[in-house]
């Protein structure tokens, strides 16, 4: 199998992706903050989301637990209200984050964020064209890359 060419397609495809959504980002010409009245369904969503999550479990059967066992009952006590408080005092400043951020949302420098975020997108593109390239013309060596 010719890696190179595997690589070049890879890259491409991803160079052209990143130069849509910077194509996008600076051709908005307005932000529009329309609010739905209809319910959602977001807290399902979340909970879901969270179920089907690996990452708190991978936490708590490989770090939790085993501090849990191995630790005194103030070292217990401390991990718990620490985990605890920062899990959701995280959430709190993020939903504080959210709520004072609607006011800049609705203006003329987020606008100009969204723009230079386009840019941005479309020099990351640049270089994965770059990389294409360089990958689909046999210019890199990526024979430390292949396991076989």
């Amino acid at each position: 199998m010719n890696l190179g060419l595997l690589l070049g397609i890879i890259s491409l495809s991803g160079a052209l992706v990143l130069f849509y959504l910077g194509y996008r980002d600076l051709t908005i010409a307005h932000i529009n903050l329309k609010t739905d009245t209809t319910p959602s369904s977001s807290l399902k969503k979340g909970i879901l989301t969270n179920l089907m999550n690996p990452h708190p479990y991978v936490f708590r059967f490989f770090i939790g637990v085993p501090f849990m066992i191995k630790g005194n009952t103030f070292e217990r006590v401390a991990f718990v209200l620490s985990f605890l408080s920062s899990i959701v005092g995280s959430k709190i400043c993020l939903a504080l984050l959210v709520e004072k951020g609607k006011e800049f949302i609705g203006s003329r420098y987020y606008l100009i964020v969204i723009k230079f975020l386009g840019l941005i997108l479309m020099f990351f593109g640049l270089l994965l064209a770059k990389d294409a390239t360089g990958y689909l013309l046999g210019q890199y060596d990526y024979s430390s890359l292949n396991p076989f």
